[in-house]
């Protein structure tokens, strides 16, 4: 196969390899506290998405079928348009402390604008879940590699729902 004969899938592969996102957690995961920085990778040759820490050695999956998304917004979007993300954060419930940083966003002064990343997946049992996230490196126009990132998770959840033709 020649260089500019690669197929979708191989398109698709070397996508998958050279995205990830970098964050805080914004709640515990297994043994991953709240607050400690999370790596998350995408594998097509597993077909997984890795969420790993190196300080609790963990490394968690999700298969690419249970993806439902990823949701990547700046702060100041979130205390605007109360998304899910917005809602979540606002709200405290899911995060204790996370309420407080809404509601300081808006002091006077800031110079970094931080960014928020939203997991969606189901568990083992089908049942709808979201993971949180700061990111840990923001750039005000948002972090290249997360958007990328987001991209390419999208697309996967996408090219995993079935075909619905009739309700």
């Amino acid at each position: 196969m020649g260089f500019f004969n690669k197929s979708k899938e191989d398109k698709d592969r070397k996508a998958d390899r050279s995205v990830l996102f970098t964050g805080t957690t914004l709640q515990p995961i297994g043994k991953i506290q709240q607050g400690w920085i999370v790596e998350l990778t995408l594998d097509p040759d597993e077909r997984k998405l890795h969420l790993k820490n190196k300080q609790a050695g963990a490394d968690i999956t999700i298969p690419y079928e249970r993806l439902r998304g990823f949701d990547l917004e700046d702060e100041t979007t979130l205390a605007k348009s109360g998304g899910t993300l917005g809602r979540a954060l606002v709200g405290g419930a899911l995060f204790g402390a996370a309420g407080a940083v809404v509601g300081g966003m808006s002091g006077k002064g800031k110079t970094k604008t931080k960014w928020y990343g939203a997991l969606s997946y189901e568990d083992k049992d089908g049942t709808p879940q979201e993971l949180h996230f700061e990111e840990f490196l923001s750039f005000k126009g948002g972090n290249p590699a997360s958007i990328q990132f987001k991209t390419r998770v999208n697309t996967i959840s996408a090219d995993n729902r079935e075909d619905i033709t009739e309700l």
